[in-house]
């Protein structure tokens, strides 16, 4: 699982693909993101550089709108879904788009660009798909794997109910992470995800005891960080023991969880301090789900190194005490796949049959 700083100001962008989704294939399998909302324009790509130019051209086609008698509002709202995905997005911001069973993530590769070639599809049979795609304002993407809606969490699907063909997603900017990240660090905290599978019902002393496992993997992270590199484990777990029984006296963990579940759902966690502190945390948690983390700072792979060893011993004895492979077995409980890392493979552009063209949310380390 690949670990990054993933900063607070990040942009999210949701661009709808036509009515119902209808040109989602052609964005996925030609790695692109297009509206038609200035088809009847004239316009260029050179009028893109200059934003004066951009203010002016989204103005006359905002006044285009308002000759047709569409309502202000309507007109005011159109010519700012073009004014965003002109002027607002760029180059490496998160891009989605959507239909009613699939939905994808990618990142913007390109400025916005003009062509009027259509885009077509080839059917498995090599017949060319009836449904064309003309938008000519563009944007190229590098898109991931294709999801199912209905694996997404509901705080997720929450965020895309705006009607709008362009719209900012930011406010859910934690959410999102949880979902394409699953475990990463930004400004110096740490969030991870797990996935709760159980559908006979939760019992409350499993959660009760994730929970305190979740706790005791904050005082792991405390214990190593105060403890530099301590050769001697028995006198390690003495400190982490110790480190544990002062955090709960205190009630100084900073560990804060968000339950978005019935059955089965999604545990979201964060924890606060330095940055090595939230480093150990997030490695501490994929170890306990023997999960190989990789980084984006090739100083964090020596630090994990360095101090695996450490996170191993105490990791172990934390999931001895308190029971860990029943509380995981109680709640079905996974770590869920990234959707979106340095890897990021693009579609497969190759014919095939598009009805059903979805990849299975599947999870990794378990």
């Amino acid at each position: 699982m690949y670990i990054q700083d993933i900063p607070k100001d990040s942009k999210f962008w949701v661009v709808r693909s036509g009515d119902g989704g209808m040109f989602y294939d052609h964005f996925v399998h030609n790695s692109i993101a297009a509206i038609g909302h200035i088809d009847a324009m004239d316009f260029n790509d050179q009028i893109f550089s200059d934003k004066d130019e951009v203010v002016k051209l989204v103005l006359n086609y905002k006044n285009t709108l308002l000759e047709k008698k569409e309502s202000l509002a309507s007109a005011s709202n159109k010519a700012g879904q073009v004014l965003r995905f002109i002027n607002e997005m760029s180059i490496g911001d998160i891009i989605i788009t959507l239909d009613a069973k699939r939905i994808i993530v990618g990142k913007i590769t390109s400025d916005p660009y003009k062509d009027v070639d259509s885009v077509t599809l080839m059917n498995v049979d090599g017949s060319t798909d009836e449904k064309i795609l003309k938008f000519s304002l563009r944007r190229k993407v590098e898109w991931g794997k294709v999801q199912f809606r209905e694996k997404l969490p509901l705080a997720i699907n929450n965020s895309f109910r705006a009607n709008q063909t362009v719209f900012s997603a930011n406010e859910h900017w934690k959410e999102l992470n949880h979902w394409l990240s699953v475990a990463f660090i930004s400004d110096g905290e740490a969030y991870i995800s797990s996935r709760i599978e159980q559908k006979d019902g939760i019992n409350n002393f499993d959660i009760a005891q994730y929970s305190i496992i979740i706790n005791k993997i904050e005082a792991i992270a405390e214990t190593i960080v105060n403890s530099g590199n301590l050769n001697d484990d028995k006198q390690l777990l003495t400190i982490f023991e110790e480190k544990y029984k002062e955090l709960r006296k205190y009630r100084s963990f900073t560990v804060t969880t968000q339950q978005v579940f019935l059955s089965p759902g999604d545990l979201w966690a964060k924890t606060s301090g330095s940055r090595t502190k939230s480093l150990l945390v997030v490695c501490t948690f994929l170890v306990m789900f023997n999960i190989q983390p990789t980084f984006a700072d090739k100083n964090d792979e020596i630090f994990f190194e360095n101090n695996y060893d450490s996170i191993s011993l105490l990791i172990n004895k934390v999931k001895d005490d308190e029971s860990f492979e029943e509380v995981k077995h109680g709640l079905a409980l996974k770590v869920p796949a990234q959707k979106l890392n340095k890897k990021n493979k693009p579609a497969n552009p190759q014919k095939k049959s598009y009805d059903d063209d979805v990849e299975p949310d599947d999870f990794e380390g378990i």
